[in-house]
């Protein structure tokens, strides 16, 4: 009788338990949600999380975004950047863009200059130097703006460059949601598309990635044309066919704005105009970047691969 009672009761606190556990997973409309999928993290029950999280996303469309957001950040936690990678651009196109109260007052905007500045003069050298020195810088910054700030784009790609995605995800979401059009937002994205790119298996998956890389390398390019960066990249992932077009489009704009490239890329435009045999324009570009650098063993040698080309 007693192993019956036992028995009876066992099955009895397992039912309790299940009930408990649907109910909290049911009432998908409050905080107690959030434990289930914390305490799933906190046991490192990865798949069981992302399950969980899917069926949120499901249930809550108001908050996609935000919820897409959370779930690229599990995939992180299980070791999978391409899902996490693609889920988070996926939150981007499902965020509920805020709009923007008020224009930034000028210490707001100094701050964002003085942030891109380092940006910019570390474009070439070391990434993980740059990145510790914008984290240090704009950490305590942040936290006393009011407004949003652009400046935190910066702080997010310093966090990338820093492998820590997480942080990355967690910002740039945010900033995204009042910065949707800013050049970095665009740059990022496109970033984020060739990430996938390398990634992709399938020919088809590759072109689409690739083409939304161009499309948000462009846009950003229009946006902020003197980030140097952005037209090696173009040339960089432009498909074979697109090449040639790309490269004379890129270097005329160079030349044209008057566009400082770094004296170590100089090589790089070269070659590659020689690559689709513009010689008249890498020799035009070569004799741009002479009046940026008097002398340079870089121009130099761009001169001798000219000499071979026909």
């Amino acid at each position: 009788m007693q192993k019956v009672y036992l028995c009876l009761q066992s099955k009895f606190h397992q039912r309790i338990c299940s009930i408990c556990l649907v109910l909290a997973i049911v009432s998908a409309d409050g905080n107690e949600v959030k434990p289930n999928i914390e305490s799933l993290l906190k046991e490192k029950s990865y798949k069981e999380a992302i399950s969980l999280q899917r069926q949120f996303i499901e249930e809550d469309h108001q908050k996609r975004g935000e919820l897409l957001k959370d779930l690229s950040i599990i995939y992180l936690k299980d070791q999978n950047q391409e899902y996490a990678f693609e889920t988070f651009l996926e939150s981007l196109g499902a965020a509920n863009i805020q709009q923007k109260t008020s224009e930034a007052n000028p210490e707001d905007d100094a701050l964002y200059r003085e942030t891109l500045d380092i940006y910019f003069k570390h474009s070439v050298g070391s990434q993980r130097e740059a990145a510790e020195k914008i984290v240090e810088m704009l950490s305590p910054k942040l936290k006393q703006l009011v407004k949003p700030n652009p400046s935190a784009f910066l702080m997010a790609l310093a966090y990338a460059n820093l492998s820590a995605y997480e942080n990355f995800f967690d910002l740039f979401y945010t900033t995204y949601l009042f910065f949707p059009e800013h050049y970095l937002a665009y740059k990022t994205k496109a970033i984020l598309h060739i990430k996938l790119l390398e990634r992709k298996r399938s020919e088809s998956e590759r072109q689409f990635h690739r083409q939304q890389a161009i499309l948000n390398f462009e846009c950003a390019l229009s946006l902020q044309p003197k980030d140097t960066t952005l037209y090696k990249l173009l040339i960089t992932f432009s498909s074979a066919e697109a090449k040639e077009e790309c490269v004379r489009q890129c270097l005329n704009k160079i030349i044209e704005e008057n566009i400082i490239i770094p004296r170590s890329d100089i090589l790089f435009y070269v070659h590659e105009a020689g690559s689709v045999k513009n010689k008249a324009l890498a020799e035009q570009f070569l004799d741009k970047a002479r009046q940026w650098y008097r002398e340079s063993r870089i121009i130099s040698s761009a001169e001798n691969y000219l000499q071979t080309c026909k």
